[in-house]
Formats: structure tokens, C-alpha cells, sequence
């Protein structure tokens, strides 16, 4: 007869256990939708984000007038963070990877490398940037170097050129 007894307290704690346990649970179902009803709220009285601007094409590297404009638009690039390296240490840096990771995130390289390599070179007046273009007689290489060759320089005075 005690075990009777015994497994019938078992059995009654059992149910009074499971019964606040449902309990337990719907609690949990009401304030998950509470906090969905509230997050709803705050979504529909949230701004709707900015129009983000779109970025430039790349370049089509598949061409060589697309990797020649690459390859400028990385000198020009370098040639900016050159600039701003020596306005805050007045002086151009010994070589490229000294520009990261405060003024570039990374070293561009050129699209054709290792066949073709961006060349830095300090000079007594500022710097000098060179790539090898694939194309001959590029209007923007002549302001660069004087010539009508395949060599594209920049130097310090690159935004007056």
C-alpha cells in the first residue's frame, strides 16, 4: 500500500510539474508576441534606408583599352595616398606597402602582373609612378612622360598634368 501512495504523490507532482510548465509556456508564447508586434512597430516607423550610390563601372579586363584604364586609374589612386602620406609625415614613403593599411587597404596591382608590375621610384622633388601600357600612343601618356610610347608615368604634379 505505501507504494501505492508513493507513486501516486510521483504521479501528482508529475502533473503539477507538467501544468506549470504549460503555464511556463504560454507565458513564453505571449511575450514572443509581444516582441514581434514590437518589432513590427519599429519597422514600419523606421525611415526607409538612403538611396545608395551606385559604384563606377570597372573596367572591362578582358580588353587591353579596359586594362590600360585599370592600370591609370590604380596610378592615380596610388598617387593620391603618395600625397597624403607626405602631407602627414613630410615625406614620400621608401616604397608602396608603407601606405597600408593607413591610406590603402591594399597595394593595387596590375591587371597583367607578374607580366606587367606598377614601378615607384622617390625622386628629389616627390615621386614618379609608372606602368606599361598595351596600347601605343595613348593621349595620356604623353602628358606623363613627354612621349608617345607605352610607358604611362605619374609624379608629384599628377593633378596638374
Amino acid at each position: 500500500m505505501i507504494i501505492y501512495g508513493v507513486l501516486l504523490l510521483v504521479i501528482l507532482y508529475l502533473f503539477i510539474s507538467v501544468a506549470g510548465l504549460k503555464g511556463d509556456v504560454n507565458n513564453l508564447k505571449a511575450n514572443v508576441a509581444e516582441l514581434q508586434q514590437g518589432a513590427a512597430a519599429v519597422a514600419e516607423s523606421t525611415p526607409a534606408p538612403a538611396a545608395t550610390v551606385t559604384p563606377a563601372p570597372q573596367n572591362d579586363l578582358a580588353t587591353a583599352t579596359g586594362r590600360d584604364g585599370q592600370r591609370k586609374q590604380d596610378l592615380a589612386e596610388i598617387a593620391e595616398a603618395l600625397v597624403q602620406y607626405q602631407q602627414n609625415s613630410n615625406a614620400f614613403p621608401a616604397g608602396l606597402n608603407d601606405l597600408t593599411p593607413e591610406y590603402l587597404d591594399r597595394v593595387p596591382s596590375d591587371p597583367s602582373s607578374p607580366k606587367y608590375n606598377y614601378r615607384y621610384r622617390r625622386t628629389a622633388s616627390g615621386f614618379t609612378l609608372t606602368c606599361i601600357l598595351e596600347q601605343t600612343g595613348d593621349a595620356d601618356d604623353a602628358t606623363g612622360d613627354g612621349k608617345a610610347d607605352q610607358v604611362f608615368t605619374l609624379t608629384e604634379d599628377f593633378r596638374s598634368q
